[in-house]
């Protein structure tokens, strides 16, 4: 089993790379920490069981702060994925260490011991296949057992919780292509493996803690299938409100505007979008934008946010999602990679988000919605 456990680190660590472009938004910074901290667990078993742990002795022990923290994070991710307004901020960070001080405050007097002292222990722990011998004591209790005890009790709460966000958010009708429904029985499996690796810490038993590793693999590659078939999960599905829009107005309230350039630029653009459809163009841009016009980068930036209220980006692309529209309305088999090039994204996981925002549905949805009142006029 100890190749399971490198390659499904090898896995979650390069996942966790996926998401570093994107830890503004903050279903992906949570996803970079959580693989991450899974990565580092899943090579301390490999470490571990390899009997290869005893060699760097400062690592024992340290399995369980990364563990405790993807508990957690799974539990924020689950909330992200769920609830549209939630953001991982540094509270949510501070309630992680906060839990992980409390689970390693007790191990004080195994901390403090020489990396030799704690390589024999943990030589002696996978030699006899018992967590508890000569270790620290703390009031006369081994402090491994009162820190199992905590790590077990915090994250086998955090991933049930997460299962049960999970399984009040799924809905009934057609639940075989629910997201929820998956991820409720990925994070379920995890539960019962967490549940049973806990229970083996508590009594000792290296066993069950190796079978508890095998299943986080498989949650591992389970999450990233989860995520490949619903795009959506890996991005904010909306937009923040507090977003900066992406005005060049000068300062002092001057205006790059006359009088006439308003209606003359809204002109324009009309002739462009609803005629050449120019939004359909891949590589548009501001710049380009503005030059088919006829005016400045500032004057059309200007239009946009004081004359229509909104960034050039969401402009754009509330053109190309309606584009999108007529598309599955004329075929509802149009696929999302077809209307996506016919619309002018980039990829049709781009696609799948900025449909996702506009609309409030992801565009499978919106097509079965088309379909329906067909197959009753049909019927």
């Amino acid at each position: 089993m100890i190749w399971v456990f490198l390659f499904a680190a090898f896995g979650a660590f390069l996942i966790a790379l996926g998401q570093v472009f994107y830890l503004k938004n903050s279903k992906n910074r949570i996803a970079f920490f959580m693989y991450l901290n899974m990565s580092y667990v899943l090579v301390y078993f490999k470490l571990a069981f390899d009997f290869t742990l005893p060699d760097y002795g400062h690592l024992y022990m340290t399995g369980n702060l990364a563990g405790l923290a993807a508990g957690c994070l799974i539990y924020f991710h689950v909330e992200s994925v769920c609830d549209n307004t939630f953001r991982f901020g540094w509270k949510h960070a501070m309630i992680i260490f906060g839990l992980i001080a409390i689970y390693a405050i007790p191990l004080l007097p195994f901390w403090i011991l020489p990396g030799i002292v704690k390589g024999a222990l943990a030589r002696e722990m996978l030699t006899t296949g018992r967590l508890y011998g000569s270790e620290p004591l703390l009031l006369g209790i081994s402090v491994f057992k009162i820190s199992n005890a905590i790590f077990g009790f915090v994250s086998t709460s955090a991933i049930g919780l997460a299962a049960l966000r999970l399984i009040r958010t799924i809905e009934r009708e057609n639940m075989l292509r629910n997201f929820y429904f998956y991820m409720a029985l990925i994070i379920g499996l995890g539960f019962v493996a967490t549940f049973i690796g806990n229970y083996g810490a508590y009594i000792g038993s290296v066993l069950m803690i190796e079978i508890i590793g095998g299943i986080l693999g498989a949650c591992i590659f389970g999450f990233y299938l989860v995520g490949q078939a619903f795009p959506w999960v890996w991005y904010e599905r909306k937009l923040r409100d507090a977003e900066p829009v992406d005005a060049t107005t000068p300062a002092q309230g001057r205006s790059y505007l006359k009088s006439d350039d308003a209606p003359r630029i809204a002109n324009q653009i009309t002739d462009l979008f609803d005629s050449q459809k120019l939004y359909t163009q891949t590589e548009l841009s501001l710049p380009v934008l503005a030059a088919a016009v006829g005016c400045t980068t500032h004057q059309l930036s200007e239009y946009l946010n004081k004359i229509k209220n909104t960034r050039f980006s969401a402009f754009v692309n509330g053109y190309r999602i309606e584009e999108a529209k007529r598309l599955f309305a004329a075929d509802p088999g149009t696929t999302n990679l077809a209307a996506a090039r016919a619309c002018g994204f980039s990829s049709d996981t781009h696609f799948h988000f900025v449909f996702q925002n506009v609309t409030g549905v992801s565009p499978g949805e919106y097509r079965k919605s088309l379909k329906r009142p067909f197959m009753a006029a049909t019927t």
